[in-house]
């Protein structure tokens, strides 16, 4: 985890115990946060693969 005053990262190691769900090593999750006047929040939810922030601009591009 790394931290600012007004933003954090947290790396979350998925690993599962039945080695058919995903096989290969285990998949990182990233979370970026922002801070703002309420709290913490939820900046992007991404892996090396995706990002739920570029998914959902490309989504509203192409709506």
């Amino acid at each position: 985890m790394s931290q600012k005053p007004d933003a954090a990262v947290l790396a979350v190691k998925l690993s599962y115990r039945k080695l058919y769900h995903r096989p290969g090593p285990p998949a990182v999750v990233t979370y970026d946060f922002v801070r703002e006047e309420e709290g913490w929040r939820i900046d992007n939810i991404r892996t090396k693969e995706w990002s739920v922030r570029d998914m959902l601009t490309q989504w509203l591009k192409d709506t």
